[in-house]
């Protein structure tokens, strides 16, 4: 390391992107620059899909203090065609590394971003640290398309961060590997507040709804409210490739339920403040950690789910500590270098 201080690449989901790992991916961005880290992230969140785009985000990220924001944009039209994220990952990376710019690189998820940040060490020397989502490891890890490439991008990282969950499986590949929660909300923003009771109860849901949504057992939840409260108002905070299927469905329940588009990480808490209760759901398919439940939580509402998920840190274990347990993970391996 050239300086005292970290110059970090993190290659991730980022916003407009919607879902957790695009969300913790922000919060741990702000939390390392706050922490004075340097921070690039590399990402190709501008290219998103509109389903899965969250609207609004361009001015606030422009003026995201300590965090600079390298993404792709457009590829030139070919045959086959392929959007070739890692290749242009790879490409906005390598232009970093050469410029004397990073010190290490911190990918969010195995694909595509793992593979890039193994390739970028692979040419470079840089290390680099993979961590992993739900998704990726039920979709990809042992999938026969990726996962001779997966496994050599998991036995050659600087270090693997994992849940505690996961721990076991992951030593098994490579030894240099850690355990942190995945995500630990912020209590500055994330904070219980009074709120005026109404006459109606006020409930909302966070989140995707997918081709697959039914695995989530989203109608279900709706009868849940519906058997528990006479009467509610309910709001959707939500799209995807799914959301047309599913409001098809919801004149089936007679329930008058309120579609909004998706919420920016940075407003989560004001939205979510609105909220008696939170829906949270989980996917039977893909189990994975929710950043809902841990920001519902630590925002002291209650929270309406089927099964609920156990949270994965003690309440005493705060942002700041889990950010800083992230740093000093990432400067111990770059130091023994």
């Amino acid at each position: 390391m050239q300086s005292d201080k970290l110059r970090v690449c993190m290659l991730t989901k980022f916003p407009p992107i919607e879902g957790g790992i695009s969300s913790r991916s922000y919060w741990l961005a702000r939390g390392f620059a706050e922490h004075g880290l340097t921070v690039h992230v590399v990402t190709n969140a501008m290219s998103v899909e509109d389903d899965y785009r969250i609207a609004g985000c361009e001015s606030h990220l422009s003026s995201l203090e300590g965090v600079t924001i390298h993404s792709t944009r457009d590829v030139p039209w070919h045959i086959p065609f392929a959007q070739a994220y890692a290749e242009r990952l790879l490409n906005l990376s390598l232009r970093l590394i050469e410029s004397g710019e990073l010190d290490i690189i911190d990918t969010g998820f195995l694909h595509p971003y793992g593979t890039v940040g193994y390739l970028a060490h692979c040419l470079t020397g840089i290390p680099y640290v993979v961590r992993h989502g739900g998704s990726d490891l039920a979709k990809f890890l042992n999938h026969p398309e990726f996962s001779q490439l997966l496994h050599e991008v998991i036995a050659h990282a600087s270090l693997v961060l994992t849940d505690p969950q996961h721990l076991s499986y992951f030593q098994q590949l490579n030894e240099r590997t850690s355990a942190l929660p995945p995500y630990v909300p912020d209590c500055r923003f994330f904070r219980p507040a009074q709120r005026e009771p109404g006459a109606v109860p006020a409930i909302a849901f966070f989140g995707k709804i997918n081709y697959y949504w039914r695995h989530k057992q989203l109608l279900e939840l709706i009868e849940a409210v519906a058997t528990r409260f006479t009467k509610f108002r309910l709001v959707f905070y939500s799209q995807g490739r799914g959301l047309d299927d599913f409001r098809g469905s919801l004149t089936t329940l007679g329930q008058d339920i309120e579609l909004r588009p998706f919420v920016p990480p940075w407003k989560m808490p004001d939205e979510m403040g609105q909220a008696d209760y939170v829906l949270v759901a989980q996917d039977t398919a893909i189990p994975s950690f929710s950043n809902i439940e841990a920001e519902a939580r630590a925002m002291g509402k209650e929270i309406i789910a089927l099964t609920p998920l156990p949270m994965e840190h003690s309440r005493e274990y705060g942002y700041i500590e889990w950010v800083r347990d992230n740093i000093r993970l990432l400067k111990n391996h770059v130091d023994s270098r």
